[in-house]
């Protein structure tokens, strides 16, 4: 018996293997593996690319990409204020009781003419103000200095 006949002797004769059976020939299941595999690749390079970690930078959002919706910080009410980033009921608590404090000593007057009139209250440092300060806007006033009210005990 030849190395054939010796192959094909636990097989029908008509028997075709799996891939053939299918009409795939190993040349077509060759090109489809290379073409899956270069596919696959390419989502893999699109997804790096399109990752933070590719540019090696954190995904900021620049200011200028904000809408241009800014509250009052000395008409805002609470609800307003507690959505704005860093501010958090007990510091939204602290600037309301300030700018009712500075409105009973100083009347007609607004308690916040810029920004940094917040920092006067407990809380509001330079990391809260660079936070919030796309958000807000101020009433202008006559005079650009006003005396600060203390609302620490």
């Amino acid at each position: 018996m030849n190395a054939a006949a010796a192959k094909n002797a636990g097989q029908p004769p008509d028997a075709l293997s799996q891939g053939e059976a299918w009409g795939w020939t190993r040349a077509h299941q060759l090109s489809l593996a290379i073409l899956l595999a270069v596919l696959l690749v390419l989502l893999a390079v699109q997804q790096r690319r399109q990752s933070a970690y590719w540019h090696g930078t954190e995904l900021r959002i620049e200011h200028t990409a904000l809408p241009d919706y800014r509250i009052d910080a000395n008409t805002a009410d609470f609800a307003s204020l507690t959505r704005l980033p860093g501010l958090g009921p007990a510091k939204v608590r602290r600037l309301l009781a300030y700018r009712t404090a500075f409105e009973k000593a100083h009347p007609g007057q607004p308690a916040f003419v810029r920004l940094a009139d917040l920092r006067r209250i407990r809380g509001f440092g330079k990391d809260t103000l660079d936070k919030i300060s796309p958000f807000l806007r101020f009433a202008s006033a006559a005079t650009a200095t006003h005396p600060a009210v203390s609302t620490r005990r």
